[in-house]
């Protein structure tokens, strides 16, 4: 299997008149706009000083607090938020933050300012010029404990010196809110140390600024700082920004709010004491839409998921944040993953650009979005929607970019998406066209899809969808593989929307292109409450009708002789029915298969087959056939002649059986059905070519003698029995 995501160039043309493919191809729509959070192991930007007398004063103002009655000083609930696994993060451009300090040590006594004596130190990870950011925390005296954290060195002569940072004392009021600590650095960098409220159960850190931070995805007013914690278990968070970063935060006004696990949010008090002037949260633009993602965001340590079918799952909650994005409990096996790993499916919030991008491909408002990776692979991609999205403004045959479709090669491996706005309490189906084991045993073709709440905050239900290989492989229409439907409560059938807007409001187009006229379809959404009264049904397909062209080539082998309608292959019947092809040109030297028996769709369908390869494509008929369908082709145009071999053939003595071949323009080409009674089956088969000239080329085999070929095959007699064939 290929790697590469990027459809097959024919499908994605023909994808994009009916609904836009996810791709991760970066040059693709959204791809284009994905953006990599950097981290780093470590970092040392240039410092300057900043007298560490003046963290004396902070620590002579906190100590004041010691006459009111402490609250304790460890709490044991609280636990720290890392962002990724980095010791340091870059959590915007040119703000780094400590993210999974060192362990614990004993104190430096020529670097430990605290009155008592601190217990131990940590080595924070940041670093400006020749000073590191040291934290230190004393011993628990009367429910009080002493904390420091400041960027420190020791010189060659053994002096030293420290500055930027501050101190505190865990178990008083002053804390109980927070605190935080800003400092201006000489370099002209900017430290920011963050004590957590000590009352809050597993905070999230907000930093704020009016100003904005910028990222490769573009601005936001808040980012997240990770947590960590001090050895006694107290949370604190720690940052450092570059010149740019302390001129735009020193340019407007800023802050840190805590968002808790159940939902408080308190505002760390401002630095401006006795007499601040904070602004409310609602009085800065964008912070109250920052808090509310937060408050939104899953807790849980690990996703669920629910199995619908054999082959597909669905997210019913996604997991908490690792700072990369919510885990949301799908994996995506491929033979791109190593033996035994798979593609986790991380869900995190779309960026202004992707936004952005979204209103100028669709020319439609995105005020909201959420981006998806698969892990493992490279790029990304997004659906968005807003706030005001109504029915009228995606019609039938309208793309809803809030529906986001994955296919990888063949197959349909990934839906995603917004139940739409204009939906109250909507519900998604999944249709399967060709159907699918369902948990019972029984084959089934609609699966009602669990959503969750939005993790970004905007109110919206999401739903996400994972599908084994081989569970929906792509149609050259797009309308017979996987469809996502939305319903709404007491939705007529005119109601009925559809990601790619081909199916919305049950258009007849759509219908038309299901094999049995869409009836299926239609019985099932009247079976959710939908009424279809006033719906009509399609045509449907019509297998080859009268007695079969196929001719009959070996015990248990039919195979086709002719074309009909330039596009048909008849194949035969099997157990009564009639199995038969469609084959669509493809971009370049590629067709596109699908097999019918009599007017349904088998699950399992031929891969697209390259006609400059000699390697056949096959499905299995049906799982109650023992029967399966092989299409194959020359590799070179002219009368080259097919003949299909198996090793329980050559060993009871049967020469390989000649199939008849098509011409597709000047290039011949095979399909055939083999049932049970022809041997194929628990044995090893393959197709092979005679070239004009007389030459036996069988797959695989390209470049390597007939001996080795036969011998690394497990081929035995091959060669000689093909020739016997020839005469």
């Amino acid at each position: 299997m290929s790697t590469d995501l990027r459809p097959d160039p024919d499908l994605a043309a023909r994808a994009e008149r009916t609904t836009p493919l996810m791709s991760l191809d970066p040059d693709d729509l959204l791809g284009a706009a994905h953006r990599h959070v950097r981290r780093r192991t470590a970092a040392r930007v240039a410092g300057g000083a900043l007298a560490v007398a003046a963290v004396a004063v902070v620590g002579a103002q906190l100590a004041a607090d010691r006459t009111t009655e402490p609250d304790p000083a460890q709490p044991p609930t609280q636990v720290a938020r890392p962002l990724g696994d980095g010791a340091v993060v870059e959590v915007a451009d040119g703000l780094l933050a400590a993210n999974r300090p060192g362990a614990k040590h004993a104190p430096d006594p020529r670097i430990d300012p605290l009155v008592d004596g601190a217990t131990w130190q940590v080595d924070l990870g940041l670093s400006t010029d020749d000073h590191e950011l040291v934290l230190g925390v004393g011993p628990v005296v009367d429910g009080l404990q002493q904390g420091a954290a400041y960027y420190s060195r020791v010189t060659a002569s053994g002096t030293s010196d420290g500055y930027g940072g501050g101190v505190w004392t865990w178990g008083t009021p002053s804390v109980e809110d927070g605190v935080r600590l800003v400092a201006p650095l000489d370099s002209g960098e900017w430290s920011e140390l963050v004590v957590v409220p000590t009352t809050m159960r597993d905070p999230h850190v907000l930093l704020w600024s009016t100003a904005g931070f910028e990222a490769s995805g573009g601005s936001s007013v808040a980012v997240e700082l990770p947590t960590f914690a001090a050895p006694d278990g107290q949370l604190l968070a720690a940052a450092l920004g570059d010149p740019a970063v302390a001129d735009s935060i020193q340019s407007g006004e800023s802050g840190v709010v805590f968002v808790g696990s159940d939902g408080r949010v308190v505002q760390a008090p401002c630095a401006d004491l006795p007499t601040p002037q904070c602004p409310t949260i609602d009085d800065v633009p964008g912070l109250a839409a920052a808090v509310a993602a937060v408050t939104s965001a899953p807790t849980a340590e690990t996703a669920a998921t629910t199995k619908l079918a054999e082959g597909v799952h669905a997210t019913t909650s996604l997991a908490r944040s690792s700072g990369d994005g919510w885990d949301a409990g799908l994996r995506i096996t491929g033979s791109w993953a190593d033996e035994g790993e798979s593609g986790v499916v991380v869900l995190a919030p779309a960026t202004e650009v992707e936004l952005g991008t979204a209103r100028d491909a669709f020319d439609v408002p995105a005020t909201d979005g959420v981006r998806v990776r698969v892990s493992g692979l490279d790029g990304v991609s997004a659906f968005t929607w807003a706030d005001d999205d109504s029915a009228d403004r995606f019609p039938a045959q309208k793309y809803y970019p809030g529906s986001l479709r994955w296919d990888m090669n063949d197959d349909v491996r990934l839906l995603a998406g917004a139940v739409p706005r204009w939906l109250p309490n909507g519900r998604v189906v999944l249709w399967l066209p060709r159907g699918v084991v369902g948990n019972d045993g029984e084959r089934v073709h609609a699966l009602d899809v669990p959503t969750f709440a939005d993790p970004t905050g905007s109110g919206s239900h999401l739903y996400a969808i994972s599908l084994d290989e081989g569970v929906a492989m792509r149609d050259v229409t797009a309308l017979r593989d996987a469809l996502v439907l939305y319903l709404g409560e007491g939705t007529t059938a005119d109601e009925v929307a559809e990601g790619s807007g081909r199916c919305t409001a049950l258009d007849p187009a759509c219908l038309e292109a299901q094999p049995d006229g869409g009836a299926a379809l239609v019985a099932a959404l009247a079976e959710r409450g939908v009424d279809v009264a006033d719906v009509t049904l399609g045509a449907g397909v019509t297998p080859p009708a009268g007695p079969s062209t196929a001719a009959s080539v070996g015990e248990g082998i039919t195979a086709a002789t002719a074309w009909s309608d330039d596009e048909r292959l008849d194949l035969g019947d099997v157990e009564g029915r009639r199995v038969w092809l469609e084959l669509a040109d493809g971009a370049g030297d590629v067709l596109l298969p699908t097999l019918y028996l009599d007017t349904t769709l088998p699950q399992t369908q031929p891969r697209q087959l390259d006609l400059t390869s000699m390697d056949g494509t096959v499905a299995p008929l049906a799982p109650d056939v023992r029967a399966f369908v092989e299409i194959g082709a020359a590799p070179q145009d002219g009368a080259w002649r097919a003949f299909t071999w198996s090793v329980m053939g050559n060993a009871r003595g049967d020469l390989p059986v000649e199939l008849p071949t098509v011409w597709h323009g000047d290039r011949a080409m095979y399909a055939y059905v083999a049932t049970d009674a022809s041997g194929h089956f628990d044995t090893l088969s393959t197709n092979v070519w005679v070239s004009p000239g007389g030459d036996v080329l069988v797959p695989g085999c390209e470049g390597i003698s007939e001996e080795e070929c036969e011998q690394t095959g497990g081929t035995p007699g091959i060669f000689a029995d093909v020739r016997a064939a020839l005469g």
